[in-house]
This record gives structure tokens, C-alpha cells and sequence, in this order.
């Protein structure tokens, strides 16, 4: 008799796909809580700087703004905050690119009269500054510098926010305004 081999296929093993679960985030703070934290940049709508050896000169529309403590230059800016209606801030920075070799810190102040135009606020005719909102340093020319700000002031059921930088000595710092191709930037977390 001869030996003949016979070969027989039978799966051993039947394959089968497992479905993975879709991860998912969890908002912050996580729902339930007080919301979902968002996070808004905003452009001033307005800015302008004073100078007291001119006070009733105009320096609205200049794509560079100047603060001096020797010359008293001051510069403000206006916010429109209108969307956020409602809306609980978390935080706000206030972020600039520099235009000069700063290297102290400049006073950043909220003005409660948002009233003020662009092409018409003077020395004289600026508003009152009030509570000091933070500190803002510069880093070198052309580069970004930010400053975190104490909330404190900012309610949302006003449209407008304005705020006012200035200098505590005699150093001048010099950044890019709205009029420019590098804004400064108001960014806001919220929860809605």
C-alpha cells in the first residue's frame, strides 16, 4: 500500500474586527458646571495716543503708539466687547508687538468712559484712568510681548472696554497699533 498524503483546510482561527470607542473631551470646566470655557481675540477698535507737550493735538490713526514717562505720553484703547453680552470672563491678555528696546514695565489702567473717539481724544480731552489692570514689558523690537490682566473691571453688560497704558518712570515704549500690520490683541477666555 502506498502512502498517500491528503491535505484538509480548516480554519483554526476566525478573525474578528473589535470596534475601538470614539474618545471624547471633556469640556473645561466640565459640563454641569458653570460652562464651557471659550476664547475670544479681539483688535482695538480704537486707539490713539496723547502727548501733554501737545495736548490738543490728535494722534489717532498711527500705525505706531508711544508711551513716555518723560513727556507724558499716554495711549488708550477701545474694545468692542458687545458679543460677550452675558458671558462670564475667566481671563483677559492684552498682547503687543513691540516697535522700540524697552526695558521696563509699562502700566496698564482701565478707563471707566469708553465715550472717547479715536480722531478727537487730546491730552485734554482724555478720559480719567482708573485701577491698575497689569504690567506690560517690552522684549526686544519686533517681537510680542503680553500682559495678563486682573479681570476685576471688565463686566460684560458694557459694550466697550478701554484701557490705558502709561509709563511709572522715564523710559519710553514704543508698539504696533490697529493701524498697522500687527494689532494689538485683547484675548479673553469666557464660558458661555
Amino acid at each position: 500500500p502506498s502512502l498517500t498524503p491528503t491535505l484538509s483546510l480548516q480554519p483554526s482561527v476566525t478573525p474578528t474586527k473589535t470596534i475601538q470607542p470614539i474618545r471624547t473631551l471633556t469640556p473645561y470646566p466640565p459640563t454641569g458646571s458653570s460652562g464651557t470655557l471659550t476664547k475670544i481675540n479681539l483688535n482695538p477698535i480704537a486707539d490713539a495716543m496723547v502727548d501733554e507737550r501737545r495736548p490738543d493735538m490728535n494722534f489717532g490713526r498711527r500705525p505706531v503708539l508711544e508711551v513716555d514717562g518723560v513727556f507724558a505720553k499716554q495711549v488708550f484703547m477701545k474694545f468692542d466687547i458687545s458679543s460677550l453680552v452675558g458671558k462670564q470672563i475667566k481671563s483677559a491678555k492684552l498682547t503687543v508687538r513691540v516697535a522700540n528696546f524697552p526695558s521696563v514695565s509699562q502700566n496698564i489702567r482701565f478707563v471707566d468712559d469708553s465715550s472717547w473717539i479715536e480722531d478727537k481724544i487730546t491730552y485734554n480731552t482724555r478720559p480719567a484712568t482708573g485701577d491698575l489692570l497689569g504690567k506690560i514689558t517690552g522684549t526686544g523690537f519686533g517681537r510680542y510681548t503680553s500682559s495678563n490682566l486682573n479681570i476685576n473691571n471688565i463686566s460684560t453688560e458694557d459694550k466697550y472696554l478701554s484701557i490705558e497704558i502709561d509709563s511709572p518712570d522715564k523710559h519710553a515704549f514704543h508698539f504696533f497699533g490697529k493701524d498697522s500690520n500687527f494689532s494689538p490683541q485683547l484675548i479673553l477666555e469666557y464660558v458661555k
